[in-house]
């Protein structure tokens, strides 16, 4: 959870080059387990903002040295306030989804968000 966490803070980071801290995580969904030996993929996507959040989705993937196929082992919303050098909330830029896939991502994400108020 540790390298998802940092995976979604520099994903946020890039998008709205700000500092951010983690706010909130969605119930992490394991799929199946991952094995000594395998090799883990860990992929953060910004997919969602408000004014001063970003929501991040987070999938690890496993991956073993005989076929390199990635398999998805862990995924979940990662939400991250940017903040300033004294630690207070500042804005971020707004992501707008285009594509369908980002719109049901961006959906998901905020149905996460609303179920955790």
């Amino acid at each position: 959870m540790s390298i998802m966490d940092t995976a979604a803070g520099m994903a946020a980071s890039q998008f709205a080059h700000n500092e951010f801290v983690t706010v909130s995580v969605d119930a992490l969904k394991f799929k199946r387990p991952a094995y000594q030996g395998d090799v883990i993929r860990t992929i953060a996507t910004v997919v969602w903002t408000s004014r001063r959040t970003v929501g991040v989705l987070v999938r690890s993937c496993r991956m073993t040295r005989s076929n390199w196929d990635p398999e998805e082992i862990c995924s979940g919303f990662f939400f991250m306030v940017a903040i300033d050098d004294s630690m207070r909330p500042v804005e971020v830029p707004q992501f707008n989804p285009t594509s369908e896939e980002q719109k049901e991502l961006w959906n998901s994400a905020q149905r996460a968000r609303d179920a955790m108020r």
